[in-house]
C-alpha cells in the first residue's frame, strides 16, 4: 500500500512541477522546478516536524 501512495504523490508532483514550468519562462534556468523542489522540501520538513512531535515551542504555540 505504501508503494501506491509513492506513486500517487510522484506522480502528482510531476504534474504540478510540469504545469507550473509551462507557465514560466525557462527559457535559462529551470526556476520552476527549482521553486517546487524547495517549496516540497520546506513544506515536507515541517510536516515531518508537526508528525514526530518535535517543532520549537515558538512555532507550535497559537499566539492570542
Amino acid at each position: 500500500m505504501r508503494f501506491l501512495w509513492v506513486g500517487v504523490a510522484g506522480a502528482l508532483g510531476a504534474i504540478v512541477r510540469y504545469a507550473i514550468g509551462l507557465s514560466i519562462d525557462q527559457s535559462r534556468f529551470p526556476w520552476a522546478t527549482l521553486g517546487i523542489n524547495v517549496s516540497g522540501a520546506l513544506l515536507l520538513g515541517f510536516l515531518l516536524a508537526v508528525a514526530l512531535g518535535r517543532l520549537p515551542v515558538s512555532v507550535s504555540r497559537r499566539r492570542r
